[in-house]
């Protein structure tokens, strides 16, 4: 399994950055209307809002179901890539393929198994601070 986790901002470093930061979420699987009704979507919301990311105002949330998915598991994950979000957060498969198609994109697998904590399981995420690049990979 892949992973990004560094550590979230201070809320004042989301306020006084002036980008908005753009977050894709992949879950080939599902329509990209049950991704926003999902448990660990609206929990991850929930917390990037308490380090002072709001949905519209300086965070951009692209949703890619599996209706995205026409052409092909390959080429969207190359289009996705292609977009440079800051940050992608995957469900289940495609962990693998993003990681073989970008290097400098941080790449988070949720693994669909998992049920949200009261707090987020991913407390951290490099590409909502400033300058950080922090990835991992599996052996």
């Amino acid at each position: 399994m892949l992973g990004g986790a560094a550590a979230w901002p201070l809320s004042a470093s989301a306020e006084t950055s002036g980008a908005t930061r753009r977050l894709a979420f992949f879950n080939p699987a599902v329509p990209a209307d049950r991704i926003r009704r999902s448990d660990y979507l609206p929990a991850m919301l929930d917390e990037l809002r308490r380090q002072g990311y709001f949905e519209g105002v300086n965070l951009k949330v692209e949703l890619y179901g599996k209706e995205e998915n026409a052409s092909g598991l390959e080429a969207l994950v190359a289009r996705i890539v292609a977009s440079k979000p800051d940050v992608v957060f995957v469900v289940g498969v495609g962990g693998p393929l993003f990681q073989h198609t970008t290097d400098t994109i941080p790449i988070v697998v949720i693994s669909s198994r998992l049920r949200p904590r009261p707090r987020p399981a991913f407390p951290s995420c490099p590409a909502f601070m400033p300058r950080a690049t922090t990835r991992s990979r599996s052996a």
